[in-house]
């Protein structure tokens, strides 16, 4: 009996530890090593055309927190290294940079990330594993993820709560597209 008892108590223990797991990478994205996060460098538009869980994407000025006027259609973006991502657009004859440090890890590049637990298994423990993360699509898009996971044991009863966005935005060549007005020929 006291066997059992404590065979429950560490399969509580081991349980409540594992219930936030590492961030699945999305179906569409295209895991990228070390080296090769410069593959994503290039001019993106600013307004998805995909959001995988809502009607609604993220503008991609919001993803990196920054004020693009709305003349501004698409934003470049460039890996300084491998923990630094740099995003600039032009407006007005001035070009607007931005710098923003991550990692790359899991084929990604981890704009942010939280982890964390809180409490005393089996009675009450809290853990939370958060993040927002850039990927390769496999449609040569760029994918940003954003992930919540949280999850609570309280008295053995498990709750868990799990929400995530995927937004795509298509990547912009000079052939189809320039950012700037073709020039009217007049005879």
């Amino acid at each position: 009996m006291k066997l059992l008892k404590l065979l429950t108590f560490f399969i509580l223990i081991i349980s409540s530890l594992v219930s936030c797991g590492k961030l699945p990478t999305p179906s569409q994205a295209v895991p990228l090593y070390k080296d090769q996060l410069h593959l994503m460098n290039g001019y993106y538009e600013i307004n998805p055309y995909e959001s995988a869980y809502s009607f609604e994407g993220i503008p991609l000025d919001e993803v990196f927190e920054m004020e693009i006027p709305q003349q501004v259609n698409f934003i470049q973006l460039e890996f300084i290294d491998k923990k630094t991502l740099q995003i600039s657009y032009e407006h007005a004859g001035k070009t607007y940079i931005k710098q923003i440090k991550g990692k790359h890890k899991q084929g990604g590049f981890y704009l942010h990330k939280t982890w964390g637990a809180l409490g005393v298994p089996p009675l009450v423990w809290l853990q939370w594993n958060n993040g927002k993360r850039i990927f390769m699509g496999n449609d040569d898009n760029l994918i940003f993820d954003i992930s919540k996971n949280e999850s609570a044991l309280i008295f053995g009863f498990n709750n868990q709560r799990i929400e995530r966005e995927i937004i795509f935005y298509d990547r912009l060549y000079e052939k189809f597209y320039t950012g700037k007005p073709k020039a009217t020929v007049i005879d």
